[in-house]
């Protein structure tokens, strides 16, 4: 039977030959890394890559809410993580000084245990998740290797991943292949699988102090 879900391909077919891994995961940030997180500690045989052989070392993502606190408790990282800085809430002001939008987060108390909105350091961040896949011996990193393409077929997933340092080619095999590498996803693009384009372009300075 094949299933399919933007973003992710894979078969499950009775009978097939044992693949290398239950699941690929192409790209390591922080999505990549909670779901090695949350299927590792399940027990399942996965290869994580990613191009890059390191964290970025500058932060992007600033701020995230007690649903992402709740998936971090459920890969048993919650009280690892740096929650320390309580977002106490923003002022979106636009040229003339006029106030566009307020986002505060809601009032006590919170609803799922955790506070409602938190700000973090990416990279800390995916340093804690990181550190968290490695209790796993089930799960490989693969770091400075790209996904080149993929096929599908009765008995699962093969794809041909190329080491960056020195080019070589490999082939793994897996149930199923997650595609988790940005906006230039190779999965995404390969798979057909459709992007929304909301056609808001605006300037923007972003300053993170």
């Amino acid at each position: 039977m094949t299933a399919r879900t933007e973003g992710t391909v894979g078969v499950a077919a009775p009978g097939a030959r044992a693949p290398d891994h239950d699941l690929i995961i192409a790209g390591y940030g922080p999505g990549g890394a909670t779901l090695a997180n949350l299927l590792g500690r399940r027990g399942w045989r996965i290869a994580v890559l990613d191009v890059a052989t390191g964290i970025y070392p500058k932060p992007r993502a600033i701020t995230a809410d007690h649903e992402v606190l709740r998936t971090f408790q459920e890969c048993g990282l919650a009280d690892s993580i740096d929650t320390r800085w309580a977002h106490p809430g923003t002022d979106y002001v636009g040229m003339q000084g006029q106030v566009i939008k307020r986002f505060y987060p809601a009032p006590p108390p919170e609803p799922l245990a955790w506070m409602p909105s938190w700000m973090f350091m990416q990279p800390e961040l995916e340093a804690s998740l990181r550190e968290g896949v490695s209790r796993y011996p089930g799960v490989v990193e693969m770091l400075g290797h790209e996904l080149l393409h993929y096929e599908q077929d009765d008995d699962g997933v093969t794809a041909s991943v190329r080491r960056l340092a020195d080019g070589q080619s490999t082939t793994l095999t897996a149930r199923w292949l997650v595609g988790a590498d940005g906006s230039r996803s190779t999965l995404r693009r390969q798979s057909g699988a459709p992007i929304e384009d909301l056609a808001f372009d605006e300037w923007w300075i972003v300053v993170d102090a």
